[in-house]
């Protein structure tokens, strides 16, 4: 699915259920209809501003981590296997954030407000080719806040 089509989907979709401020650091998404998730979770590392995990059904969590360019610019995510599957990335890509306005943007840092959705570029496609039995792998690219860890 191209960048413009999931613009355009990510569009249509309401927004997600958790309405009240949340850090981005905490913020819970859902698959837009699917059953895959994303948990985001303070990070650990100095070079590292956001940190998730993706949950898949019947499969542990993939480990997610988002670098910031020094010189500004577009944030990129990370995602790999972790425990005893842990190795190389899966997945490397753009996150883009779709705000309530539908403006898209990068995703806020770990301590700013939570975005409405996001947009892992390239997110099933590549997990589809890395990780064997897709039948529990996210179907597109487009995750809806839905709740908020306390």
């Amino acid at each position: 699915m191209t960048l413009r089509m999931l613009l355009m989907v990510a569009a249509l979709l309401p927004a997600g259920a958790a309405s009240a401020a949340c850090p981005q650091a905490l913020a819970v998404y859902r698959e837009a209809g699917g059953e895959s998730g994303l948990e985001f979770t303070p990070a650990t590392r100095q070079d590292v501003r956001n940190a998730f995990r993706l949950l898949l059904p019947g499969r542990r969590p993939l480990e997610g981590e988002v670098a910031w360019p020094r010189a500004g610019g577009q944030p990129e995510g990370r995602l790999a296997a972790s425990g005893a599957q842990a190795g190389g990335a899966l997945w490397h890509g753009a996150i883009q954030a779709i705000d309530r306005q539908g403006r898209i943007g990068p995703l806020p840092a770990a301590d700013e407000d939570a975005t409405e959705r996001l947009i892992l570029v390239d997110l099933s496609r590549a997990l589809r080719s890395g990780v064997p039995g897709g039948a529990a792998l996210p179907g597109i690219d487009v995750y809806s806040l839905s709740g908020c860890q306390e």
